[in-house]
């Protein structure tokens, strides 16, 4: 899904896709990350999410995503990242974050 102009990630789009083990969105024109998205993708391990344009990554913007072990944060617009944004990935071993603000 990468270079897609993207905009909105819709609540329930991963919900049929529970063996998804890594997802590329990067290079779009996303700017929120809702609550819940990524509930579905439990065995999701590397997530592409660079050259966006998010601002702030919320509480549960990564939820259900238990066994995630690379995030890839960079070439955004983040300023913020709230308290406890990552404490449910207990098995991240890689965040890149470079190039924001």
């Amino acid at each position: 899904l990468s270079g897609n102009r993207i905009r909105k990630l819709s609540k329930n789009m991963f919900i049929n896709f529970e063996n998804l083990t890594e997802l590329y969105l990067s290079e779009n024109k996303i700017k929120i990350l809702d609550s819940s998205l990524f509930q579905y993708l439990k065995k999701l391990k590397i997530l592409h999410l660079n050259s966006n344009f998010l601002k702030k990554i919320e509480k549960n913007a990564f939820q259900g995503l238990e066994n995630l072990e690379i995030l890839y944060l960079f070439t955004n617009q983040i300023i913020h990242i709230e308290l406890g944004s990552l404490d449910n990935l207990k098995h991240l071993k890689w965040l890149q974050l470079y190039q924001n603000k």
